[in-house]
């Protein structure tokens, strides 16, 4: 306003081969010999040629020629992109377009967002101006772990893909697959890297809490003890793709009337669409609800909403959107009041942060009309 279950021998076959077996976006592969040097590139959702050129190592301009892209601001996901050139040395830097967030860029670069502030002094919560020129920085990659020793299942990670995720699937702890992939903590997957899931690992029943502060606020013992729980159940369940939860929050959005372009920014600048999302301050899921604001969702819609169900989170999160744009005289008002929370913005007015947030969703909701 991010608990295990046990693996089964067929689900892991399975992790690992529906990956393996079908092209996955964002994975650079050889184009026709007449095309010497060059690669092709499937663009994943939501990414624009200016992530994509990072990606892969070239330039927007060298992009949008070797394809005859006129307007280099709209690409379509799932599009093959001839990538000319070799691409052995990728860029070292990113400049800034109209979209991008920081956790985009690390997760088109293969880097964190821990990685990509601490390299460009960033502070929480690592807000971004079109325009800046950030410095590229690389996160361990699992290419290099091993793949076939026993005891072992190598992943290639899908778009929207987790470290979390994964381990919650293959059912082993975070940190048994941080090891095994000689990972960080904070690493970001990107569409293509190899990860080792190690199997018959014992799942560890605790967790480490979630942190108690973000963005310079702290929030009660309670409220974190509630936030790891809501984040543990979450670990413990299979949840839609990305993809899937933009698709139910514009679904949604457009059934209950609220534009299906603000609903997506607002879930994309909250979560990246992550459906396992969860904040210090118990804000769960991809529209990051509070318990108290999903009271009073349910109330709105006259049922009570599960949180930790994605497609009663995108009700909730799009309730409180249809209850702020009833509320407020601008979009900007509403997108504020989803962050700051409406009555602090009409007492106190927008906080830096907030217009900052309010800047953010309003251009990536351009990206979803």
């Amino acid at each position: 306003m991010a608990p295990p279950i046990r693996p089964t021998a067929a689900r892991l076959a399975a992790l690992g081969a529906a990956v393996v077996g079908a092209p996955a976006l964002g994975v650079l592969a050889a184009t026709p010999a007449s095309a010497v040097g060059a690669t092709t590139y499937a663009v994943p959702a939501g990414h624009t040629l200016s992530e994509v050129a990072v990606a892969t190592g070239t330039s927007v301009e060298a992009l949008a020629l070797a394809n005859g892209i006129s307007d280099p601001r709209h690409v379509l996901a799932g599009t093959h992109l001839t990538v000319p050139g070799t691409h052995a040395a990728p860029a070292d830097h990113h400049v800034v377009v109209p979209g991008d967030t920081l956790s985009d860029i690390a997760r088109t670069t293969g880097s964190s967002v821990a990685a990509l502030a601490s390299a460009n002094g960033i502070p929480a919560p690592y807000r971004i101006v079109e325009g800046q020129r950030l410095t590229l920085a690389a996160a361990p990659d699992a290419a290099a772990a091993s793949s076939g020793a026993p005891g072992q299942v190598r992943v290639v990670a899908r778009a929207g893909d987790t470290l979390s995720g994964l381990a919650a699937s293959a059912g082993v702890p975070l940190s048994a697959l941080l090891a095994s992939s000689e990972l960080s903590r904070d690493a970001v997957l990107h569409p293509g890297q190899a990860v080792t899931v190690p199997k018959d690992v014992e799942a560890s029943p605790g967790s480490k809490p979630v942190a108690s502060s973000f963005a310079g606020r702290s929030y009660p013992a309670e409220v974190t003890a509630a936030a790891t729980s809501s984040r543990d159940t979450l670990l413990a369940r299979n949840v839609p793709t990305r993809e899937q939860v933009r698709a139910t929050i514009a679904a949604t959005a457009r059934d209950m009337g609220v534009d299906p372009a603000l609903a997506q920014a607002v879930a994309h600048q909250e979560s990246g669409f992550n459906a396992r999302a969860v904040s210090p301050a118990h804000a769960v899921g991809a529209m990051q609800v509070i318990p108290s604001s999903g009271e009073w969702a349910s109330a709105m819609v006259g049922r009570e909403l599960d949180l930790l169900d994605p497609g009663d989170n995108a009700v909730a999160g799009v309730a409180i959107l249809r209850a702020l744009a009833a509320s407020t005289d601008t979009v900007d008002d509403s997108i504020a009041g989803y962050y700051q929370g409406l009555r602090s913005v009409q007492e106190d007015g927008p906080f830096p942060d907030t217009v900052r947030y309010v800047a953010n969703v309003t251009t990536l909701a351009a990206r979803y009309r």
